[in-house]
Protein backbone atom coordinates (compact mmCIF):
# COMPACT_ATOMS: atom_id res chain seq x y z
CA UNK A 1 0.00 0.00 0.00
CA UNK A 2 3.04 2.23 0.13
CA UNK A 3 4.51 2.52 -3.23
CA UNK A 4 1.12 4.38 -4.93
CA UNK A 5 1.35 6.49 -2.21
CA UNK A 6 5.31 7.49 -2.10
CA UNK A 7 4.60 7.70 -6.18
CA UNK A 8 1.85 10.22 -6.21
CA UNK A 9 4.24 12.43 -3.41
CA UNK A 10 6.66 12.19 -5.92
CA UNK A 11 4.52 13.24 -8.35
CA UNK A 12 2.92 16.34 -6.45
CA UNK A 13 6.15 18.20 -5.38
CA UNK A 14 7.52 18.94 -9.38
CA UNK A 15 3.75 20.26 -9.53
CA UNK A 16 4.06 21.81 -6.43
CA UNK A 17 7.77 23.61 -7.28
CA UNK A 18 5.69 24.73 -10.15
CA UNK A 19 2.60 26.37 -8.74
CA UNK A 20 4.69 27.88 -5.70
CA UNK A 21 7.65 29.07 -7.75
CA UNK A 22 6.48 29.64 -10.93
CA UNK A 23 2.76 30.48 -12.23
CA UNK A 24 1.53 32.08 -9.15
CA UNK A 25 4.50 34.58 -8.83
CA UNK A 26 4.19 34.90 -12.32
CA UNK A 27 0.19 35.57 -12.28
CA UNK A 28 0.52 37.99 -9.14
CA UNK A 29 3.89 39.89 -9.29
CA UNK A 30 3.20 42.37 -12.35
CA UNK A 31 -0.28 43.52 -11.30
CA UNK A 32 0.86 43.97 -7.55
CA UNK A 33 4.11 45.88 -9.16
CA UNK A 34 1.12 48.30 -11.10
CA UNK A 35 -1.10 48.90 -8.41
CA UNK A 36 2.08 49.99 -5.98
CA UNK A 37 3.07 52.45 -8.90
CA UNK A 38 -0.40 53.89 -8.99
CA UNK A 39 -0.10 54.42 -5.79
CA UNK A 40 1.86 58.08 -5.97
CA UNK A 41 0.47 59.70 -2.69
CA UNK A 42 2.00 57.77 -0.65
CA UNK A 43 5.28 56.88 -1.52
CA UNK A 44 6.57 54.72 1.26
CA UNK A 45 3.24 52.48 0.73
CA UNK A 46 4.20 52.15 -3.02
CA UNK A 47 7.85 51.45 -2.91
CA UNK A 48 6.81 48.39 -0.39
CA UNK A 49 4.24 46.96 -3.35
CA UNK A 50 6.65 47.65 -6.20
CA UNK A 51 9.09 45.61 -3.82
CA UNK A 52 6.76 43.09 -3.06
CA UNK A 53 5.66 42.11 -6.63
CA UNK A 54 9.69 43.02 -7.17
CA UNK A 55 10.40 39.88 -5.64
CA UNK A 56 7.74 37.84 -6.74
CA UNK A 57 9.29 38.82 -10.55
CA UNK A 58 12.69 37.69 -9.11
CA UNK A 59 11.35 34.38 -7.82
CA UNK A 60 9.43 33.15 -10.80
CA UNK A 61 13.03 34.13 -12.87
CA UNK A 62 15.36 32.83 -10.41
CA UNK A 63 16.97 29.90 -11.68
CA UNK A 64 17.45 31.75 -15.67
CA UNK A 65 19.20 34.13 -13.33
CA UNK A 66 21.59 32.06 -11.64
CA UNK A 67 22.05 29.97 -14.54
CA UNK A 68 22.98 33.61 -16.93
CA UNK A 69 25.78 34.42 -13.94
CA UNK A 70 27.57 31.48 -15.79
CA UNK A 71 27.53 32.08 -19.18
CA UNK A 72 28.04 34.73 -21.42
CA UNK A 73 25.61 35.03 -23.90
CA UNK A 74 21.49 35.28 -23.08
CA UNK A 75 19.54 31.93 -22.61
CA UNK A 76 16.92 30.90 -25.05
CA UNK A 77 13.72 30.07 -23.74
CA UNK A 78 14.19 31.86 -20.41
CA UNK A 79 10.22 30.82 -19.24
CA UNK A 80 10.82 27.44 -20.32
CA UNK A 81 14.35 26.96 -17.93
CA UNK A 82 12.51 28.63 -14.94
CA UNK A 83 9.35 26.54 -14.82
CA UNK A 84 12.18 23.61 -15.34
CA UNK A 85 13.88 24.85 -12.82
CA UNK A 86 11.09 25.27 -10.21
CA UNK A 87 9.89 21.77 -10.76
CA UNK A 88 13.31 20.26 -10.22
CA UNK A 89 13.28 22.34 -6.78
CA UNK A 90 9.86 21.06 -5.86
CA UNK A 91 11.26 17.27 -6.90
CA UNK A 92 14.00 17.71 -4.90
CA UNK A 93 12.57 19.02 -1.60
CA UNK A 94 9.51 16.44 -2.18
CA UNK A 95 12.36 13.51 -2.38
CA UNK A 96 13.86 14.71 0.60
CA UNK A 97 11.01 15.06 2.65
CA UNK A 98 9.98 11.37 1.55
CA UNK A 99 13.54 9.90 2.23
CA UNK A 100 12.97 11.54 6.07
CA UNK A 101 9.60 10.09 6.05
CA UNK A 102 10.78 6.67 5.05
CA UNK A 103 13.89 6.92 7.17
CA UNK A 104 16.38 6.04 4.67
CA UNK A 105 19.07 8.25 6.07
CA UNK A 106 21.88 7.94 3.60
CA UNK A 107 19.44 9.19 0.99
CA UNK A 108 18.09 11.72 2.95
CA UNK A 109 21.81 13.28 3.41
CA UNK A 110 23.01 12.93 -0.23
CA UNK A 111 19.94 15.13 -0.83
CA UNK A 112 20.26 16.93 2.07
CA UNK A 113 22.84 18.03 1.07
CA UNK A 114 22.08 18.65 -2.20
CA UNK A 115 19.29 20.81 -1.44
CA UNK A 116 20.48 22.95 2.15
CA UNK A 117 24.33 23.04 0.80
CA UNK A 118 23.36 24.43 -2.82
CA UNK A 119 19.89 24.89 -4.26
CA UNK A 120 18.58 27.09 -1.47
CA UNK A 121 22.02 28.90 -0.84
CA UNK A 122 21.66 29.35 -5.32
CA UNK A 123 18.18 31.02 -5.00
CA UNK A 124 19.34 32.97 -1.90
CA UNK A 125 22.64 34.33 -3.81
CA UNK A 126 19.99 35.25 -7.03
CA UNK A 127 17.14 36.55 -5.02
CA UNK A 128 19.73 39.15 -2.65
CA UNK A 129 20.18 41.27 -5.95
CA UNK A 130 16.37 42.34 -5.75
CA UNK A 131 16.86 43.21 -2.26
CA UNK A 132 19.12 45.67 -3.21
CA UNK A 133 17.28 47.06 -6.37
CA UNK A 134 13.56 46.82 -5.77
CA UNK A 135 13.38 48.59 -2.43
CA UNK A 136 14.49 51.93 -3.18
CA UNK A 137 13.25 54.14 -0.46
CA UNK A 138 15.20 55.91 2.77
CA UNK A 139 14.56 55.29 5.83
CA UNK A 140 13.23 51.88 8.52
CA UNK A 141 12.16 49.77 4.87
CA UNK A 142 15.68 50.20 2.98
CA UNK A 143 17.62 49.31 6.43
CA UNK A 144 15.65 46.09 6.53
CA UNK A 145 16.36 45.82 2.64
CA UNK A 146 19.53 46.15 3.07
CA UNK A 147 19.76 44.07 5.84
CA UNK A 148 17.94 41.31 4.08
CA UNK A 149 19.87 41.85 0.79
CA UNK A 150 23.29 41.10 3.29
CA UNK A 151 21.85 38.01 4.87
CA UNK A 152 20.64 36.17 1.77
CA UNK A 153 24.17 37.24 0.36
CA UNK A 154 25.68 35.91 2.85
CA UNK A 155 23.79 32.49 2.79
CA UNK A 156 24.31 32.55 -1.22
CA UNK A 157 28.22 32.20 -0.65
CA UNK A 158 27.64 28.36 0.14
CA UNK A 159 26.45 27.28 -3.05
CA UNK A 160 29.95 27.67 -4.57
CA UNK A 161 31.71 27.51 -2.01
CA UNK A 162 32.93 23.47 -2.73
CA UNK A 163 34.22 25.16 -6.26
CA UNK A 164 36.06 27.92 -4.84
CA UNK A 165 37.70 26.17 -2.27
CA UNK A 166 39.06 23.92 -5.36
CA UNK A 167 39.60 26.39 -8.05
CA UNK A 168 39.98 29.49 -6.14
CA UNK A 169 38.82 32.71 -6.88
CA UNK A 170 37.73 33.88 -10.47
CA UNK A 171 37.56 37.88 -11.32
CA UNK A 172 35.66 36.96 -14.44
CA UNK A 173 32.54 34.32 -14.81
CA UNK A 174 31.97 31.54 -13.34
CA UNK A 175 32.18 28.76 -15.31
CA UNK A 176 29.26 26.33 -15.58
CA UNK A 177 31.35 23.39 -13.93
CA UNK A 178 30.96 25.41 -10.78
CA UNK A 179 27.51 24.35 -10.90
CA UNK A 180 27.69 20.50 -11.18
CA UNK A 181 30.78 19.76 -9.01
CA UNK A 182 29.33 22.42 -6.29
CA UNK A 183 25.87 20.33 -6.20
CA UNK A 184 27.87 17.23 -6.13
CA UNK A 185 30.45 17.94 -3.72
CA UNK A 186 27.77 19.09 -0.84
CA UNK A 187 25.48 15.92 -1.91
CA UNK A 188 28.91 14.22 -0.65
CA UNK A 189 29.22 16.23 2.48
CA UNK A 190 25.52 15.41 3.47
CA UNK A 191 26.32 11.80 2.72
CA UNK A 192 29.14 12.18 4.39
CA UNK A 193 28.00 13.68 7.83
CA UNK A 194 25.07 11.22 8.03
CA UNK A 195 27.21 8.34 7.59
CA UNK A 196 29.32 9.66 10.38
CA UNK A 197 25.81 10.39 12.72
CA UNK A 198 24.85 6.58 11.89
CA UNK A 199 28.49 5.34 12.77
CA UNK A 200 28.69 7.36 15.87
CA UNK A 201 25.29 7.16 16.65
CA UNK A 202 25.58 3.36 16.58
CA UNK A 203 28.52 3.24 18.64
CA UNK A 204 26.82 5.18 21.67
CA UNK A 205 24.21 2.37 20.78
CA UNK A 206 26.66 -0.44 21.61
CA UNK A 207 28.25 1.08 24.37
CA UNK A 208 25.00 1.62 26.51
CA UNK A 209 24.28 -2.13 25.63
CA UNK A 210 27.63 -2.78 27.30
CA UNK A 211 29.15 -6.80 25.86
CA UNK A 212 25.59 -8.12 25.17
CA UNK A 213 25.05 -5.34 22.42
CA UNK A 214 26.28 -7.77 19.65
CA UNK A 215 22.56 -9.23 19.59
CA UNK A 216 19.88 -7.77 17.24
CA UNK A 217 19.77 -4.41 16.07
CA UNK A 218 15.80 -4.18 15.11
CA UNK A 219 15.54 -0.92 17.14
CA UNK A 220 17.45 0.76 14.64
CA UNK A 221 16.56 2.67 11.52
CA UNK A 222 17.63 1.61 8.28
CA UNK A 223 20.14 4.03 6.86
CA UNK A 224 20.86 3.27 3.39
Amino acid sequence: MRKPSRAKHVLISPAAGLLLGWLLPKLLGPPIVAYGTSLRDSPRLSDAIVGAGGLLIYIVEAPAMYLGEHLTQSIPAEAAVNALGWMLIGLTVGAFALTIRVRRLLAAGAIGGLLLGWMLPALAQTLSECFRHCWMHEGLLGDIALAGGGLLRAVGVLAELPWRLLAGPSDGVTPVLAMPVSAVLWALIGLGGIAAFASLRRSIFDLRRGPEGEADRDGEPPVG
